[in-house]
């Protein structure tokens, strides 16, 4: 059997007021006689409680994660918050998608200070890698025989990306996929002005596609 732990992850403004465990949930009432008697049948079952802005040590965690618990204790000031995230532009500039989600969901915000050129650039140098590791492939036959194999595995664009970050390139499977949408994107608007009468494009709306399509040329 592989035992699972289940975490509460609270990250509300005010401290946590609810129930920390099956009897607090249950409100025993009754003698200390009939709670003793109830309590032997009915076991305990504590939550494992993580009260977000009241951790009273966030460096024992990752840095990405880190930098959420921070801003989660910081989102009630505007200014605090602006400082916080100028003191990790460096940070910010590279987030990756997941995290920068993360951040939106738990903040309730739209857009992160300092994403969104980030992120264009991001997305055009996934691009740009695909195309160096294309040409790599081409006049590497090693390297051309592990991408096609990835064509066959149970999860293609997990084991491509792996063998990108092998050659040196660190790229994962949403950097993959947002970069195709935001291509394809960017296609549609330059065909006929992005409208619903627009053509269905092929092929070139995917990055992913265009790499093998290059490498099936040879």
């Amino acid at each position: 059997m592989i035992p699972i732990i289940s975490l509460v992850f609270y990250y509300g403004s005010e401290p946590w007021d609810g129930p920390v465990d099956l009897y607090d949930m249950f409100q025993l009432e009754g003698t200390k006689e009939e709670k003793e008697v109830l309590e032997k049948y009915l076991p305990n079952y504590k939550i494992n409680l993580i009260d977000s802005e009241r951790l009273p040590n966030i460096s024992q965690f990752s840095e990405d994660l880190q930098v959420i618990l921070s801003m989660l204790r910081y989102r009630n000031s505007k200014e605090e918050l602006t400082d916080y995230i100028n003191e990790n532009k460096k940070f910010f500039q590279n987030v990756d998608y997941e995290t920068s989600q993360a951040m939106k969901a738990f903040l309730n915000m739209k857009q992160i200070s300092g994403e969104t050129e980030q992120n264009e650039e991001k997305e055009m140098n996934v691009v740009e890698a695909l195309d160096e590791l294309q040409r790599k492939a081409r006049h590497d036959d090693k390297l051309r025989e592990q991408f096609i194999k990835t064509r066959d595995a149970e999860d293609p664009l997990g084991a491509f990306c792996s063998v990108c970050r092998e050659a040196g390139y660190e790229l994962y499977p949403m950097d993959v996929v947002q970069a195709g949408d935001e291509f394809y994107a960017a296609m549609k608007r330059s065909t006929n002005g992005g409208g619903e009468n627009s053509p269905v494009l092929t092929g070139e709306d995917d990055p992913y596609e265009l790499f093998f399509a290059g490498l099936q040329e040879l």
